[in-house]
């Protein structure tokens, strides 16, 4: 009996020093599942770079249904992430609820789209200024064909994809900062190789991926990347009005 709870003791310590270790070096329970299984760990990191990999290349070859086949791959993706975590969606942030709650992100994402509409008028004011066209503006008919696109589907597609798949497997092998900055480049070379590299595009990987590091929830950099969209559509009409 006494070695029975000697035993359980000795396993409740271990387990509390994985734990321990876990958010030591990852600050973030992100990765928790796959640091215990280093081997998983790199299965999902090889899974999630062939994702990226194929994606990439549908990307650059433009099938007729573009759509459905990226949206395939990231299902699928997530499908293989949550198998390597075997089922743990916590630690790969496949839940609604954020670190810290609601009202903490409420007020970040205040911050954050000040910030960015700020960045929007000063661009606005440099092209009065330097009197050049711009070359962002957009019929208002064109902005309503598009915003399902932009506001719901890439959203939840790129999230998926370059967060959740690509930045859990990152951060259980290398730690939180360098899946963040991993997630930003791949994110900004994607658009670059899409032929849309704008710096917003270019910059918004890095704060997404921080938000779902941070969070510990998808639901944040999809809303976020929602909203963003959201913001960058309507100054595209306001400009087509104006100038």
């Amino acid at each position: 009996m006494v070695n029975t709870v000697g035993k359980k003791l000795g396993h409740l310590e271990k387990l509390g020093a994985t734990i321990g270790r876990a958010q030591g070096q990852l600050g973030t329970h992100i990765g928790r599942a796959l640091l215990d299984h280093r081997g998983m760990a790199v299965l999902a990191t090889v899974l999630a770079a062939g994702a990226v990999i194929i994606d990439v290349l549908i990307c650059l070859h433009r099938p007729w249904n573009l759509h459905v086949y990226r949206m395939t791959l990231a299902i699928s993706a997530v499908a293989c992430l949550l198998c390597s975590a075997r089922g743990d969606r916590v630690s790969i942030g496949l839940v609604l609820h954020p670190r810290k709650g609601f009202g903490y992100w409420g007020k970040a994402t205040a911050v954050i789209g000040a910030g960015l509409i700020l960045f929007l008028c000063l661009v606005c004011v440099f092209y009065r200024v330097v009197h050049m066209p711009p070359r962002f503006v957009l019929a208002p008919e064109s902005a309503l064909r598009i915003l399902p696109g932009w506001c719901v589907y890439y959203p939840l597609l790129e999230e998926l994809l370059y967060r959740l798949v690509l930045c859990a497997p990152l951060a259980a092998l290398f730690g939180p900062w360098r899946a963040i900055v991993i997630s930003g480049v791949v994110f900004g070379a994607l658009h670059l190789l899409y032929g849309n590299p704008a710096p917003t595009n270019l910059v918004a990987g890095y704060i997404l991926a921080w938000a779902y590091i941070r969070s510990e929830s998808i639901f944040v950099p999809i809303v976020w990347h929602s909203l963003g969209n959201a913001a960058i559509l309507v100054f595209q009409v306001v400009a087509w009005y104006m100038m």
